[in-house]
């Protein structure tokens, strides 16, 4: 799981995937407005979400027909009816 509990606090931690590489340092504390509970977060320096111009991004080097494939089942797995994830939110 990429989430721990903080046991001093009880506060929960919840890791970054930043470019493949998981942050897990818990530098930033957001509070809850309807629980009051505490959720700590890396710290995210924003130039680092971005590729430079003079590198290719991540995925184009993926034909089209994969990228349609991924979406086609994304979207079957998004179906309310079989999705129990989905159902336990409402």
């Amino acid at each position: 799981m990429l989430h721990e509990i903080i046991a001093d606090n009880d506060r929960l931690l919840v890791p970054h995937v930043i470019k493949g590489v998981v942050q897990l340092d818990a530098a930033v504390e957001h509070r809850s407005r309807a629980s009051g509970s505490t959720v700590m977060t890396p710290s995210i320096d924003l130039d680092s979400l971005i590729w430079p111009r003079s590198q290719p991004g991540p995925a184009f080097d993926t034909p089209l027909a994969e990228i349609v494939d991924f979406l086609v089942e994304v979207g079957k797995a998004l179906d309310f009816d079989r999705n129990t994830h989905l159902q336990s939110t409402c």
